[in-house]
């Protein structure tokens, strides 16, 4: 075999560093590996989930969304195209600590009590797509609350649903604020 031939081959250190694989993957495999807060480890492997739950859904939901609104106006022509949009908006905040802290390391600027925070804000944005979803629940879907809750519960359901949008947009704000003050 000749040297030309053999320059061509992709060895596994060629392709990490020609860029072949990709950027989340990356940060969360470092982030996993080398960060000292145990706590963003397992959000690390928490928000991978959720994102993979949340992109499954996505992909299952357009072709019953396409069907429902077949043959309508415009305006559910662009319906159709915010889901995935929406899916997209979701997706990014529950990246975000873990991005966060790669940079951070790469940045020399990484330390336990940072990665916990940024931890913490990944864990209160689930959170908050959690309350999105309850705020809105159809009425036909929503169930009595357990006794302790259940005034929380009842208060969330009496908001309107396009008040669901206010806790992600909160909790993305929450997570850049603090990726703000560990960078400070």
């Amino acid at each position: 075999m000749t040297d030309a031939a053999t320059d061509g081959a992709a060895t596994p250190e060629r392709s990490e560093e020609s860029g072949s694989r990709s950027i989340l993957r990356k940060s969360y495999g470092r982030t996993f590996r080398s960060s000292d807060s145990i706590l963003l480890r397992s959000y690390a492997v928490v928000s991978a989930l959720v994102g993979l739950f949340l992109i499954a859904l996505v992909l299952l939901a357009m072709p019953i969304w396409i069907a429902q609104t077949a043959g309508q106006t415009a305006l559910n022509m662009i319906g159709r195209a915010l889901l995935p949009l929406v899916g997209l908006a979701l997706l990014a905040p529950l990246v975000g600590p873990v991005l966060y802290a790669e940079k951070n390391r790469a940045a020399g600027t990484a330390d336990r009590q940072g990665d916990a925070t940024l931890a913490v804000a990944g864990y209160l944005f689930v959170a908050s797509i959690y309350l999105a979803l309850v705020i809105s629940a159809p009425v036909e879907a929503r169930t009595d609350p357990p006794g302790l809750i259940a005034p929380a519960i009842e208060f969330f359901y009496s908001l309107p649903p396009l008040a669901a949008l206010a806790p992600p947009v909160l909790g993305a704000i929450l997570i850049v604020a603090v990726q703000q003050w560990i960078m400070r």
